[in-house]
């Protein structure tokens, strides 16, 4: 039994024996095949595939709850941080930094394919204020520059939504206001004309041949009868 073994055991030790010898004969091949694999890697990363580089820009929200304006108080219908930051991908601010950067083959869905979000603090059951925002560009300064104008774009798209939403939502109220006012005052005139119309067609006096009012004392003793027009209390009314 133990024979068995050693035979075995040296069979094994012969096979791997060979197998580095075999390995030793082809180096000369092996370390080429390397060398040419390292050459082609570095000559494909060198003049295929296109540096990336990146900028990160830290922003937090910071949005009231209400707006006070001149006409009264106004609240957002955006509600979260994350709708609020989501927006630097909006199609406005993409299109804006497109033109400040002279882009002429970047597409909107392009330029956001190279803007990620992402909060490094982001936690459960926690209201998040703080985000990164990373932008890629092929060269260190372009990444800048897009980053900066990128960021610019976004304050001023901000500022102008706030604004025209504010404006929209007063303009909305006030029409309702004006309609509800025009409402009453069709309902006050189609009033006035029915009274107008009713009053011409009440005379402005009544005679009175049955109503008769007795003087005395003219000329001398005699009585006389005379027909008095009443003015209409309806009229006057």
């Amino acid at each position: 039994m133990n024979e068995n073994n050693n035979v075995h055991y040296y069979e094994d030790e012969i096979d791997l024996r060979e197998l580095v010898m075999a390995l030793w004969k082809r180096k000369k091949m092996i370390i080429a095949f390397t060398l040419i694999a390292a050459i082609i890697a570095g000559a494909f990363s060198m003049f295929v595939l296109s540096p990336v580089y990146e900028t990160r820009l830290n922003i937090v929200i910071s949005m009231p709850d209400l707006y006070h304006t001149r006409y009264g108080e106004y609240k957002l219908p955006i509600t979260t941080n994350e709708q609020y930051i989501n927006l630097i991908k909006s199609n406005d601010v993409l299109l804006n930094t497109i033109r400040d950067m002279g882009y002429s083959d970047v597409t909107v869905d392009g330029l956001g394919k190279r803007i990620n979000i992402n909060s490094p603090d982001a936690r459960s059951n926690t209201v998040q204020n703080s985000f990164t925002i990373t932008v890629l560009a092929d060269k260190p300064e372009e990444s800048y520059e897009l980053a900066n104008s990128l960021f610019n774009n976004y304050i001023e798209f901000m500022d102008v939504m706030v604004k025209e939403r504010a404006i929209s939502h007063y303009i909305n109220h006030f029409n309702v206001e004006l309609m509800s006012l025009q409402n009453s005052l069709d309902i006050e005139m189609e009033t006035l004309a029915k009274n107008e119309d009713l009053l011409s067609q009440t005379p402005k006096s009544i005679d009175l041949k049955s109503n008769i009012e007795i003087q005395t004392e003219l000329n001398g003793d005699s009585d006389y009868v005379v027909p008095v027009d009443t003015a209409n209390p309806n009229y006057i009314k």
